[in-house]
């Protein structure tokens, strides 16, 4: 199945609603900043300024940048992912899919935003930034490009220095991507 401008549009509204559900109970725990998307107009905000640690945006990022990288014509939806053993081996969250059964990008993204599959999401960041480090890099200029001035990017064995501002998630401007 090819993804259309609209199917990619409904899965990153998903993807950004699972966020939410999933970091509402911890909202209490961390930084919180709700705004009218379409009046830019702050409803709720608590510590907005406040340094924290976003392990959900690192998987939002990479879709992001999946979809400018398939956008761009790097990657193709259909074109294979591979799984390399460190992809294979991330903790916690993954799908697990046997060596001999083949994985196309699509089926990548669609499985890191679903299931919040590490392994997924190290075979993305592979494909595209040549290794994790590349990868970080990527994401890193893409949040600047962004407007995300204050949140970093950082390899999993450096995770204490990933870090952002809920007030650094705000697009204050349109993105036509």
């Amino acid at each position: 199945m090819m993804w259309t401008d609209g199917t990619r549009w409904a899965c990153a509204v998903m993807a950004a609603c699972a966020l939410l559900v999933t970091s509402a109970a911890a909202s209490r725990a961390g930084p919180t900043l709700l705004v009218d998307a379409t009046t830019g107009e702050v409803l709720s905000s608590e510590n907005a300024d406040a340094t924290w640690f976003p392990a959900s945006l690192t998987k939002l990022m990479t879709a992001y940048v999946a979809f400018e990288a398939v956008k761009s014509g790097k990657l193709a939806w259909n074109g294979p992912l591979a799984l390399s053993d460190k992809a294979r081996g991330q903790p916690a969250t993954r799908i697990g899919l046997k060596a001999h059964i083949p994985l196309t990008i699509e089926g990548g993204v669609r499985g890191m935003i679903m299931r919040s599959a590490n392994d997924f999401s190290m075979a993305l960041a592979e494909a595209i930034g040549g290794s994790e480090e590349g990868f970080a890099d990527i994401m890193n200029a893409t949040a600047k490009r962004l407007g995300m001035t204050r949140t970093r990017f950082a390899l999993r064995r450096d995770a204490r220095i990933q870090r952002g501002e809920a007030s650094d998630r705000i697009v204050r401007e349109p993105v036509n991507d």
